[in-house]
């Protein structure tokens, strides 16, 4: 789902009570702080047209799609930000994922990595924040509310924020003479199709997984039949009108 769909999830679809279900057995309770925007791939050098180019390419990614891009036969690391560049410039066969645009000499751009995310991390702000829940229940009703509304405030802010500085920072790098190329239908189709053979597998090792996944997909199947009636309808004329659209990125000189 993308970033309107999950939040409507965690907040109307029973997403927090299906996640808090799994934290009670680890003494915590979730909430939703951060949702990023579609993610990207940038790297440099080798050209992804087909699964087959995908074999023996390092991408900086974990979670599940790390495990989806190995089973295409790419070669999942986890690598510290300040690491990314000077690793880029002694492999350029190495790819990265991120919500915004990274400064590259070629980006592949694509939705399939995670048109959102609301992982659980203590380390990087762009999940649910977990707290104890024995220390949550003793805090004051007023001070419980003030807590989820920063939280509430805070993902909308994020998403904001993305959106605000993306289309600059885009300018910016073709301007430097980044190229965009779009993962080819091949790979996501196969990325697709690899990532719910590991939902499967999961569900069959874990009822925690199978509970939640289940609960998820049919609330992702109802929204992408409203989006299909709703918000695609409009986006599919909006993007692809003649009228009134702004110039190429690449006519931003000044950027």
């Amino acid at each position: 789902m993308n970033a309107r769909q999950q939040s409507a999830w965690w907040l109307f679809g029973g997403g927090r009570e299906a996640m808090n279900l799994l934290y009670k057995d680890y003494g915590v309770v979730s909430f939703l702080s951060e949702i990023p925007t579609a993610r990207w791939a940038a790297g440099s050098g080798r050209r992804s047209r087909s699964v087959a180019d995908l074999k023996g390419l390092k991408f900086r990614i974990g979670g599940f799609a790390g495990v989806t891009l190995a089973r295409l036969g790419a070669v999942p690391q986890q690598l510290a930000a300040p690491d990314i560049y000077r690793r880029w410039r002694r492999a350029p066969s190495t790819r990265r994922s991120g919500s915004a645009p990274t400064t590259t000499r070629s980006s592949a751009s694509t939705r399939w990595r995670s048109s959102t995310t609301t992982r659980d991390s203590g380390r990087r702000p762009d999940a649910a924040l977990l707290r104890q829940r024995e220390e949550w229940a003793e805090l004051p009703k007023s001070y419980q509310a003030a807590f989820e509304t920063a939280c509430g405030d805070a993902t909308t802010w994020m998403m904001a924020k993305y959106d605000a500085q993306n289309p600059p920072a885009l300018r910016r790098l073709v301007a430097s003479g980044t190229q965009l190329r779009a993962f080819s239908r091949s790979i996501l189709e196969a990325a697709e199709k690899a990532s719910y053979e590991i939902y499967d597998e999961m569900s069959a090792k874990s009822p925690h997984f199978k509970r939640i996944y289940t609960e998820w997909k049919k609330f992702r199947d109802e929204q992408f039949l409203w989006f299909r009636v709703a918000e695609q309808s409009y986006d599919n004329y909006a993007f692809n009108s003649k009228i009134g659209q702004p110039a190429p990125a690449k006519a931003d000189k000044k950027s």
